[in-house]
């Protein structure tokens, strides 16, 4: 779980990462009233997606395997400046949780 493109509102930026043994899905969700632009998501140098807009809901999905290297870039505008600073990092955990909760009652478990 991390939250993508957030060290400079409005400025592109690049995210890597590798993926963990026993990973087989990555999801990247907008859960906040905003609006993240994507300009590619590549896995091992191949570029998968280019110049995605995502609101609030939704939602890309895609397979990875064992050691895929993930290299993203993009940015992201924030719709909800009206709320004051202090407070923003509990609304972000109120939203992820309720998103990680919908998620696992969507889960079937064998």
């Amino acid at each position: 779980i991390k939250e993508l493109f957030a060290k400079n509102t409005g400025s592109e930026e690049e995210e890597n990462f590798v993926i963990n043994n026993g990973v087989k899905k990555i999801r990247i969700a907008e859960l906040e009233n905003e609006i993240t632009f994507i300009q590619s998501i590549k896995i091992n140098n191949i570029e998968l997606i280019t110049t995605t807009k995502m609101i609030q809901g939704d939602e890309l999905e895609f397979d990875v395997q064992d050691d895929d290297v993930i290299h993203l870039k993009g940015r992201y505008q924030k719709l909800f400046e009206n709320i004051p600073i202090g407070e923003q990092p509990i609304f972000r955990n109120e939203i992820i949780g309720k998103y990680l909760r919908k998620c696992n009652e969507q889960t079937i478990h064998l």
